[in-house]
């Protein structure tokens, strides 16, 4: 395993295992701050499509970041003195679980009250989208839908002289783009996990008990009203501090 290791290493372009694990690691934590694109890309296939693939009863694992800042610092102070080590889960699936179907509707509320523009600066009309469950049936869905009406227009630009080239290529670009964010929050939108967090609740726990100021701390998830959070925080400064940029 270690020569295959090695080996795998080099031939990604890393001099070793360590580099090329640590390489793992921190794209690993790029790829994982996905909600705010998810948010993004969400609108552009309720825009554009009528369908989904999700698993409406899914639990997203989320967390504001400046609850897992507060519980690292807890962490900190509360095993200063300890040798053993305690892995802390800071999330929401178990104790305030928010599904697909109401962060879609949430998204939903949000850019119908607060019209996301277009390259062109046109209101993108937000859709009741159809949720398919299933890859299976949601690709025999786009292959209906979606693919075969667009390898006719293919045809029939051919047969016309490429006439209506420029509307397939741009048809064709954008169910493209879709299917590629479909297959690339897939892993989202189907998982079916939860994550416990008594570790985490025993911390909180025993910090109301020995801190008077833990309060300055909270890392509560119950305190999270979700779609309080996404309209009046979330989305709005991801709309101010990222997408203005």
């Amino acid at each position: 395993m270690k020569a295959f290791g090695i080996q795998r290493a080099k031939l990604n372009g890393w001099a070793n295992t360590y580099v090329f694990t640590k390489a793992m690691g921190e794209t690993l934590l790029v790829g994982f701050k996905a909600l705010g694109p998810l948010i993004l890309q969400l609108v552009v296939i309720l825009g554009k499509f009528k369908c989904i693939l999700a698993d409406p009863v899914s639990v997203l694992d989320l967390i504001p970041v400046d609850m897992v800042v507060n519980s690292i610092i807890v962490a900190t102070v509360a095993n200063a003195n300890r040798s053993a080590c305690v892995i802390y889960h800071v999330g929401t699936s178990m104790r305030n679980p928010v599904t697909i179907s109401d962060f879609l509707n949430v998204v939903r509320k949000y850019f119908t009250r607060n019209p996301w523009l277009n390259k062109d600066r046109e209101p993108v009309k937000i859709r009741r989208m159809k949720i398919f469950k299933s890859t299976a049936t949601f690709s025999m869905y786009m292959q209906i839908r979606f693919v075969l009406p667009l390898a006719g227009l293919k045809l029939v630009s051919k047969a016309f002289g490429q006439y209506f080239r420029n509307g397939y290529v741009d048809y064709n670009r954008k169910m493209t783009s879709v299917m590629r964010l479909v297959g690339l929050y897939k892993p989202f939108m189907l998982f079916k996990g939860i994550f416990d967090d008594t570790n985490a609740e025993e911390l909180r726990r025993a910090t109301r008990e020995s801190f008077i100021d833990a309060y300055n701390f909270d890392f509560d998830p119950k305190s999270i009203d979700w779609e309080d959070y996404f309209i009046q925080t979330h989305i709005p400064g991801l709309q101010k501090h990222v997408l203005i940029k």
